[in-house]
């Protein structure tokens, strides 16, 4: 897959997806939660019931199907790497910005680098329903974890290398992606 059609995710002091040109914001809460929970799902993909029960929770189910069938053809025609096959729908060419956290910092100049796009998590994105509010505290859990691992670690060599202006800089972002 191309970098023109890959959808990535950012969540680290903004609530952004793009593809292909094309880019979702937290002020449109539903279209973007359904393609973050279907990038957190990976190749496994979510069945299409449950997906439609978490964004649209007090609607009957012809209606809430119809609805979903609606944004999945809209987010096809727009050119989101999405496959459906059967009763589930997954995304292919996904990727979420907090995961390039996953591995601890080699260096401190890495730790330089990656610390300006770290931020608060999900800024500004809004559940409307208790169920899509747990899958996105779910999210949110995630990121939290990953990003403390890499932030201990970044300390630790900061520590070790005795610049103490970056502990306090790795600090205040702690501070912000775990309040």
């Amino acid at each position: 897959p191309t970098l023109a059609s890959m959808l990535y995710i950012r969540i680290l002091g903004a609530s952004e997806i793009r593809f292909g040109g094309v880019r979702v914001g937290a002020e449109q809460p539903l279209t973007f939660a359904l393609l973050l929970m279907l990038t957190v799902s990976g190749s496994a993909g979510l069945q299409r019931r449950e997906l439609a029960a978490t964004l649209w929770p007090d609607v009957p189910d012809r209606d809430r199907n119809h609805r979903l069938r609606s944004l999945l053809h809209r987010l096809r025609h727009l050119g989101a790497p999405l496959a459906c096959v059967g009763a589930t729908v997954s995304l292919h060419s996904a990727a979420i910005d907090f995961r390039e956290f996953i591995t601890v910092p080699g260096s401190i100049d890495l730790v330089r680098t990656r610390l300006a796009s770290i931020g608060a998590i999900l800024p500004g994105l809004a559940a409307s329903s208790p169920a899509l509010a747990d899958r996105l505290d779910d999210v949110r859990d995630l990121a939290v974890g990953t990003l403390t691992r890499w932030l201990t670690a970044a300390m630790r060599l900061a520590r070790a290398a005795g610049d103490w202006a970056l502990v306090e800089q790795l600090a205040r972002a702690g501070q912000e992606v775990d309040p």
